[in-house]
């Protein structure tokens, strides 16, 4: 089984039955939801909780767990896309390729742990 894309997935229920972003808020009957949130949900910029969850799944008849399934890969979705607009922002501004840059701050990130335990190693001794 696909597991789709959060967002497409409540804009294909929503249409499908058809309700407008302030009809299936209405419906949730919960005071955290309204028209904004559900735009929201199907945009990804953010996600409804376990609650939001099980009333999505009761209003659209379909298991909560395709809900959450299709709630964990849009957000794991979102967090490689950060990550990887992170690396090459810095390898643009570092003149490095996209490899050198991972390397680099691998390197960097390996050199402060060294110095950090460095450090809280000489402040034990003073104690």
């Amino acid at each position: 089984m696909e597991v789709k894309d959060f967002g497409e997935l409540i804009r294909e229920l929503r249409t499908n039955n058809n309700y407008t972003y302030a009809s299936l808020a209405d419906k949730l009957e919960l005071y955290s939801v309204n028209d904004i949130v559900v735009k929201k949900w199907e945009h990804n910029v953010a996600f409804p909780n376990l609650d939001e969850i099980y009333k999505l799944s009761e209003i659209f008849m379909i298991p909560s767990a395709e809900l959450l399934a299709s709630k964990q890969k849009s957000m794991e979705e979102g967090l490689k896309s950060i990550h990887v607009r992170f690396i090459r922002w810095l390898s643009f501004f570092l003149g490095f390729t996209i490899y050198g840059t991972i390397w680099f701050s691998r390197i960097i990130i390996f050199l402060t742990l060294v110095a950090s335990f460095l450090f809280f190693m000489s402040c034990a001794r003073k104690i």
